[in-house]
Parts: structure tokens; sequence; C-alpha cells
């Protein structure tokens, strides 16, 4: 699915694919928030409308507000099972990225799997870059 759609997008799928294979679960967890966070900047940027995703200081908006945004933008019509995923992958990656004593485990990851396809292949497709 993320063949051949950028080298940065393609070099973090390794490391989601790599680090789950080596049971590094926070790693994996947090690398999926930062796949979706560069997916929703991407559908912005191929829509020639990234100003809409940054705050006053010219910079993109954290993940939360990247969401929030994209989840009320009629302009890209979110099915329902994508909302939800992004919710829970943010929620899970949050948890890896800042919650000291949060360790994810396999059941963890496993069970945002279809969220992250779901997900990831919305994003791709309205940045124009589904397959």
């Amino acid at each position: 699915m993320f063949e051949r759609t950028r080298g940065y997008i393609e070099k973090v799928v390794v490391q989601i694919n790599n680090s789950y294979d080596n049971q590094l679960y926070d790693c994996c967890a947090v690398m999926c928030r930062r796949l979706i966070e560069t997916l929703i900047i991407e559908v912005y940027e191929a829509g020639g409308i990234a100003d809409a995703i940054k705050g006053s200081s010219g910079h993109f908006c954290m993940l939360a507000e990247l969401v929030a945004i994209l989840k009320g933008d009629a302009r890209f019509n979110l099915g329902r099972n994508a909302e939800k995923g992004l919710d829970d992958l943010k929620r899970l990656g949050d948890l890896s990225a800042h919650n000291r004593r949060y360790n994810a485990r396999r059941n963890d990851i496993d069970r945002v799997k279809s969220d992250l396809r779901v997900v990831s292949e919305e994003l791709l497709n309205l940045a124009a870059m589904g397959r």
C-alpha cells in the first residue's frame, strides 16, 4: 500500500514493521502515530490547503488538532471507521510517547492494526497516493 508513495513514508512503515517484529511495541505505537500525522499533512498539502492545519507560528499543528481539523473538514468526508481509527491510533501513540508508566504490548498493537490499515488507505487516497 505504501510502495512508491514518498521515501520518508516508506521508511516510517519499515520502522513500524521492524519494531513490531522485534517486540518494540512502544516504538511501533509511536511510529504509527507519526505515520498518521504525516499522512494528514500529505492530504492537506495535496489539496493545496496546508495553511488550514498550521498554527499562528506557521508550523503544522500537533496531532490532536490535526485529527480534529480533519474530522471536521467537510471537504474530505472521512468514513466512520477512519474517524474512530484516528482516535484509537492517536490514543495508543500518546500513551506510548507520553505516559512514563505505560508500556505497550503486542495485543495493544494488534487491536489497532485494522484501524491503521483503514486510516492509512483512506488518507493515502485523499492525498492522491492510493494505489
